[in-house]
Parts: structure tokens; sequence; C-alpha cells
């Protein structure tokens, strides 16, 4: 009998899935409807509506205490007292997220939402193959390895591996046709109660994952980027499904619920271009035990409840669902068959057996997009969010080979093809050239037109209104774009001062196609020398669009008028570049240790980076607006006494601008400019932005060089790179110190483009 390479079947499954994967393209999303995009189409298409309810909420649970946990104080590896703090987060968690987004539905549906009715099909198949197999002695070896597994003590792990053959797997081979296991891809280990592997480059600390997983049989160990599906057991009883049973205090087997889906969350972390992410998760004991298969997706967690799984009756069902995901296909199991995947990437940081995309067709697009393997987006935070991922690549044909990114946003539908269309009108304009800062779109799809199941009431004491379900659709957009873009906290002086000239012409020029940003932020910048990069058009809106007043962009460099929800103008988007710049310069700025607790404090009043209100936002930012503020006068002592002249020069001169704009009286009048007259207010804005570039070009004066020596192994000023900063040529120049004082810059710990939003 020939020696089973577990190397050799991975790559014949991977060749299998990505050669079947256009197959699946049909049913990405189901229930959506993805039509090739034309720029004239923005409205989504409605499908009709699938049968499913979201659950309420229970109130009576909402006051139950914590269940007790074993009193031999130790769980795997962790201690009681560890394990209950991890059990509240994952309540706060579960409580926070998870209110109108939790639906019930029948165990075929969920399989069809997977992967379309042939998965059905090959379900019922596999069934009927296991009921001729399953045997009352099969059965107690089954109840066995369970038993085992859901003790606390795991005194021994024999009865486990029934036949030498982890008891998942024993189960799973009842519904083969052969009496020999075939040599499977993919198989059911279990993994132990510690850190998972790839916590240093993939920023993965937790403890305590899964019970068990589905993973690749090539792989040394179960990893963050290898799990396929992941399995949890308990001997407590299952929560309650008539309500939400993730919604309130921990109970029974409400805890182990909640872990389960917060594990389910961190995989579509991880693995942020699957579309669906699904959970065993096993309750109680012996043949009245429970199964939940669950599926978290990017607007919903839906689940079914298969009874008494371990009876007579239904142990062939269970065992046809073990054999169906480890057999179907991996765009069956939640990756979008939009990509490619390795399990032998190349890519640095990534072991055998991860999943990892290597590239992407858009349908009706003519060439395949290769990634580099370079994720540009931060980790998606939370659950049911607006969720964008952005992949760096390359498009390669016969005449040139482009840099490209890829963005996937999982957005909300009303919010269709937001970007894409003020990209278009920025490109499009019949009186200009295509602006260099805007990198131009080469292709986009979408799958939209998902309908929303009705929301009921949570149902829970003390709670707001209850929210209401946002769907959440896909966009994929392919932007030409370069790879060698700056954060704006990595530039040297001189390149900051053409990156902040080049970002005021940018906001005039994009209004002068009738465009406004409206999220001007640290994130959305970038600098490729010589050329400002602006990204992230999604919140954009046309002039020509009815002026929304809603709360919306980044908080932290929000204008005043948009932290009260007014009505927005182009002049936001100056302010908010005021705001960018303002906290460029501040967090570079690394005084003397003798000034550091002070200069802390002065950092501290701008409340970067903080949870603030925005209400209490917009009074701490007007009031810098106020020649002679203290806060700012501070500031501004800080950069004279030590060096920075030409950035004290800078920050006065910009904070003296007219602005927040114009003041207003109310929402329809901010004192005279009318948001509805186009002409008025471009006229305006004209001379706003000849006042910043202004101030910008009066640094460049000759005469002021930033004075400041290398220490501790760091450059310069607030570039980081140049000790001697002749503000006018931005050459380093020779000659002794200076009498200034001693000025350190901390060094960015990153350079890779930040494509995503930071969200207040």
């Amino acid at each position: 009998m020939l020696e089973f390479n577990g190397n050799e079947a991975l790559a014949d499954y991977e060749n299998e899935a990505n050669a079947g994967r256009t197959r699946w393209q049909s049913h990405l999303l189901p229930g959506r409807c993805f039509p090739i995009p034309v720029s004239d189409s923005t409205k989504p298409v409605t499908t009709s509506p699938v049968l499913e309810e979201l659950l309420k909420t229970q109130t009576e649970d909402t006051d139950r205490t914590l269940s007790s946990v074993s009193a031999t104080g130790v769980i795997g590896s962790l201690s009681t007292e560890t394990r209950n703090e991890l059990r509240e987060k994952n309540i706060d968690y579960c409580n926070l997220h998870f209110p109108g987004h939790v639906v019930r539905s029948e165990l075929n549906i969920v399989l069809e939402r997977l992967g379309s009715a042939d998965l059905v099909g090959k379900f019922e198949a596999l069934k009927s193959s296991a009921q001729r197999q399953v045997t009352e002695s099969f059965k107690r070896n089954v109840l066995d390895g369970f038993a085992d597994e859901s003790k606390v003590d795991k005194v021994s792990a024999d009865r486990r591996y029934p036949e030498n053959r982890y008891w998942l797997s024993y189960l799973a081979d009842a519904a083969t046709d052969s009496s020999t296991p075939a040599q499977l891809a993919v198989d059911f280990f279990p993994s132990p109660n510690e850190y998972m592997p790839c916590s240093t480059h993939h920023g993965y600390k937790k403890r305590r994952k899964y019970d068990a997983v589905l993973r690749p049989v090539a792989a040394e160990c179960s990893t963050i980027l290898n799990v396929l599906l992941n399995v949890e057991y308990t001997a407590t009883d299952p929560p309650q499904v008539d309500y939400n049973p993730l919604v309130g205090r921990s109970s029974n087997g409400k805890a182990k619920l909640q872990q389960s889906i917060t594990n389910a969350n961190d995989l579509m972390t991880f693995q942020p271009t699957r579309l669906f992410i699904p959970t065993f998760s096993f309750f109680g004991k012996q043949t009245t035990a429970k199964l939940f298969l669950s599926i978290l997706s990017h607007d919903r967690l839906e689940f079914a409840v298969l009874d008494e799984c371990f009876s007579t009756a239904n142990l062939p069902a269970v065992a046809a669902l073990l054999h169906l995901f480890r057999t179907c296909s991996l765009y069956q199991v939640g990756y979008n068959p939009l990509f490619t995947y390795s399990f032998f990437s190349s890519f640095p940081h990534y072991a055998a057996g991860d999943v990892v995309p290597v590239s992407v067709s858009i349908p009706g697009f003519p060439q395949p997009i290769i990634l580099d393997g370079k994720r540009l987006s931060r980790v998606r935070p939370t659950p049911f969010g607006r969720s964008t991922l952005v992949l760096a690549g390359e498009l390669v044909d016969d005449v040139e080979r482009k840099h490209v990114v890829v963005k996937l946003s999982f957005i909300s539908e009303h919010r269709q093809w937001r970007e894409r269309v003020v990209v278009d009108a920025l490109h499009a304009h019949a009186h200009a050239s295509p602006p260099l800062y805007a990198p131009p779109l080469l292709a986009s799809f979408a799958a939209v037109g998902s309908p929303a199941p009705d929301t009921l009431g949570t149902g829970r004491r003390n709670t707001n209104a209850p929210r209401g379900f946002t769907a959440r659709h896909l966009e994929v957009m392919v932007f030409q774009s370069r790879h060698d873009g700056l954060k704006l906290e990595d530039l040297d002086p001189e390149q900051l001062l053409d990156a902040a000239e080049q970002l005021f012409k940018a906001i005039l020029d994009a209004f002068r196609r009738k465009i406004l940003h409206r999220d001007i932020s640290i994130n959305n910048i970038l600098f490729a020398p010589p050329q400002l990069i602006l990204i992230d058009w999604e919140l954009g809106r046309q002039f020509t669009e009815a002026a929304e007043g809603t709360f919306i962009g980044t908080r932290d460099t929000m204008s005043v008028a948009g932290l009260y929800g007014l009505r927005p103008l182009p002049h936001d988007d100056i302010e908010s570049a005021v705001y960018v710049l303002l906290k460029v310069i501040t967090q570079g700025f690394d005084p003397p240790p003798n000034l550091a607790a002070d200069w802390a404090k002065q950092l501290a009043s701008f409340r970067w980076d903080m949870l603030t209100k925005p209400e209490d936002l917009a009074v701490n930012r007007n009031a810098m607006w106020f020649q002679g503020t203290y806060r700012v006068q501070q500031v501004l002592k800080y950069f004279r006494n030590n060096g920075e002249e030409p950035f004290a020069r800078l920050l006065e001169g910009l904070l003296s601008l007219p602005l927040p704009a114009k003041r207003w009286e109310d929402d329809e009048d901010r004192k005279g400019l009318n948001p509805a007259d186009y002409h008025a207010i471009l006229q305006d804005l004209g001379c706003l932005v000849h006042d910043a570039v202004n101030v910008v070009r009066s640094v460049r004066t000759p005469g002021y060089r930033s004075r400041s020596r290398d220490q501790e192994g760091q450059r310069g000023a607030i570039g980081n790179r140049d000790p001697h900063w002749d503000a006018r040529s931005g050459r380093e120049r020779g000659g002794g110190r200076g009498s200034g004082g001693e000025v350190r810059r901390r060094r960015s710990r990153s350079r890779s483009p930040g494509w995503e939003r930071e969200r207040g």
C-alpha cells in the first residue's frame, strides 16, 4: 500500500477547487444579483425574499449569573479566574454586536447558503450511505469519544481515537461508500488549549481557541490561517433558541456558544476574503446532545439545530455533515470564488496549509490580478459594520505591468457603488484632465440586492430602541496605484510641505469637478513623491446630490460643522486637512526628556485617537480657532523653543484661516454661504485655498532652518530623516548645530499605505 502523501492530496484539492472556482461564482452571496456594473446603474437589484426570521432576546435571561466552573480551577491551560474573564468579555462582545443579527433557519437553508442546492443534494446522498453503516458498537465508540472531549480533566485520550482515528473523522468515515477511508486533503484534528501559532506576525494573542478544527492534513498544526471550520464541545445543555441565544448573561450552554461565535469572528478577521465562517457546536450529553451548525457572514449569524444528534436516528446526519465539509469545495466552506487560493504560498510568514489568496478574477475583466501577499488595511474591528480589505497586486498583460490595489468592501445596500460613482465623476469631467491625486478605477464588481429579514424587538430590559438589521453587500474595486506611497508621518519636512500644498489644491480641484471627499484623514492620504494620493472616496458626494446632514467620516479629523451634523461644504474638507497636518506634526514632535511630561499633557488636550462624544469634540476643536488660545500658544512655544520655527509658523498660519467655515447661524445658512450656490461656494473656496497655500509657501522662505541633532539612533525633526532642514531647498546643510533645543522624532512603525478608515 502506498504511503499517504498529505502534500500531494492537498495540492490536488487546491487544483480541483481552483479549477471549478467559476462554477461557484453564480452562488456568491446567495440571494444576491451581481450583474456587470454599468456607469448609470446605481440602484440595487432586488430579489425574492428568503423566509427567515431574526430572533428576539430573551428578557428573563438578562439577570442570570455565570454558571460555576469546575472545582479543579484549571481547564486546559486556563485558570478559573482567566476563564471567567474571557467569558465576561464574550458576554459583553455578544451583547454589543449581536442584537438584530441572529437568524435561525432550517439545516437545508444553511447548507444552500453555503454551497447551493448541490451541497444539499450531496448531504442527502451521504446521509443515505451513513444509515447503512451506523451500528450500535459504532455508536458507542462515538459517544465515548464525545464524552472524553467534554470532560474537564481529560484523564485519557484513548477513547477519542477508536480504531486509531480521531472520533470526528471516525464518525465522518461512516458516510463513505468504501470500507477504507479515502486519503483526504482536509480532516478533523483536536486543538490544544494554548496560544494559536502565528501570533508574532499576525497579531493573534488570544488563548483557548478551538476544541477541534477542520484543517489541511499537511499542516503541522492549527493556525489562525488554516482553520476551515471550527468545532466546540460542552457537556452543558444548549441555550434556548426561541430568542437570540447570544445576548444576555452567560448561563449553561450560552457561554460556550458565545465563545464559539467570537472564535468565528476571529477567523473572519484573519481570513478576511471569506464570505462565511462555519462552526459546529455540540451541546449536552450522550444521545440527548444537540448540534448547532452556524455560519457567520458580514451581516448576520445564521444557525440550524439538530436535536438528539447522537441518537440512532440522527447520527447518520451528523456523519454526513462531517464528511460533507471535509470533501466539499473550498468555496463551499465560505471562501470567495472571485479569488484563487494556495495552500503552499511562497509569501513570508505563512506556513504550509495556510489558505492564502493569490489572485483575483473580476467577472467581465479580461485578466486576473496577481496578489503579492500584502494587506494594506487594518484587520476588521467588529462584525456587521462597514468592513474594508485592501490587497496589493499586479496586473500583467502583453503591453505593461501595472501596480494595483484590490479593495473589498462589505457595505450597506443604500450606499451601493458610492465610491465608484464618485471616482468615475472625478475622472470623467469634460473640461479637465484626469486628476493625478485620485487613482483611476480599472475594474469593479458588486453582489447586491440581498433581502433583509424583518427585525423583531430585542425584548431586553433597560435598553434603547431595538437596532435594525443592516444588509451588507460585497463590492470589489481595482485601482491603478503606486506601491511606494508613504504615510504623512513618514515624510521628511520638505515632502510634508509638498503634500500639504497639494492636499489643499486637490480639495479645490475636486470641487471644481463638483465632488466633496468628506473623509480627509491621515489614513486616506498618501504621498508617492512627488505626487499626493487621496484615497477612499466612498463617503464622497457629488454637489448635485441632495445635501446630507449626517454624522459621517473620521471623527478624529472631522470638521466642527461635520461633528454637529450640518450640511457639508468643501470648506469642511479644508478644515479636516488642517487637523490632519496638526495631528501629524504634534504627534511626531518628541521633546527633550525634561519636557516630556508637560508635552504629553499638551498633546492629550487635542484628544487625538480618543473616544470623545462628537459634541464635546466639536467644542474642543472650535476653541482652537480663536486667536491667542492658550493651548495653541503653548504648542507654538514648544516648537519655537526647540528649534522648530518653520512648523510653528505653519501651524500658526493654518489656524489663522477663516475656519470653521464662515461660522454658522443655522443649517441652511452658514453666514451667507448658501450650500446650494455652487459658484459662490467655489469662489469662496478658491480664496480659502489661496490663503492656505500661501501659508505653506511662506514657511519655505529663506532663513528658517530646523535645528536638531541625532539622538539615541533617531534622526531629525518632524520628518525623522533630516537633522538640518533648509525650509527653502529641503537639502541637508553643513555647519554648526545652532543654539536651539534638542528635538527627537519618533520613527513610524509602518510605511504601508493606510487604506482603512479610522472610525470614531
